[in-house]
């Protein structure tokens, strides 16, 4: 058996510096702590460029979009370090897009908005009108959020220790013990 020593964790600043510096690097592996932080980072840019753009939904569509993109690489190397392939996160940042881009070209906030003003009776008969809207955009955002949900729970495994398809372990490296013998550690 081989025996395996774990590197230290890697802390904000590490993580951060290594995920900015692989932003279009959609190979290899990455830790756990270097996604979770760089996606603090992508979540707060996201929460903050949504604010300044709440008035202007189509801005707001493809800044979200283009801040998404920020995350895309580390969550495909995360999960490549699990032995998952990184087509996890492609289909779920489609869906996402596809579902961003929806929203607003069907005018379902505008039905919602209309549909809030209009008397209990007469809402209902605007909700049978665009059905086929709801149905889409309720459809859309299930399937984004299930792969979403895949994706993190992948991304919240432990890395495999031993070198995988994608590469060796950013975690664990190998030594050999002084008899000879190889054992795992944990």
């Amino acid at each position: 058996m081989a025996n395996y020593k774990m590197i230290p964790t890697l802390g904000f600043s590490e993580a951060v510096e290594k995920a900015s510096k692989r932003l279009l690097d959609f190979n290899g592996r990455s830790r756990r702590s270097e996604f979770w932080w760089w996606m603090l980072i992508v979540l707060i840019l996201n929460i903050v460029m949504s604010q300044l753009l709440k008035s202007n939904v189509w801005a707001n569509m493809l800044t979200s979009t283009a801040v998404m993109f920020l995350g895309l690489s580390v969550t495909a190397r995360r999960l490549q370090d699990t032995g998952k392939s990184a087509w996890f996160v492609y289909v779920s940042y489609g869906l996402g897009i596809l579902t961003t881009l929806y929203i607003p070209y069907s005018g379902y906030n505008e039905i919602l908005q209309e549909v809030a003003q209009k008397s209990s009776s007469a809402g209902e008969k605007l909700l049978e009108q665009y059905m086929d809207v709801f149905a889409v955009v309720g459809t859309l955002t299930m399937l984004w959020m299930i792969s979403c949900l895949v994706v993190v729970i992948f991304c919240c495994m432990d890395g495999t220790k031993e070198p995988n398809k994608y590469g060796k372990s950013p975690k664990y490296i190998m030594e050999e013990s002084v008899a000879g013998d190889f054992e795992e550690v944990m």
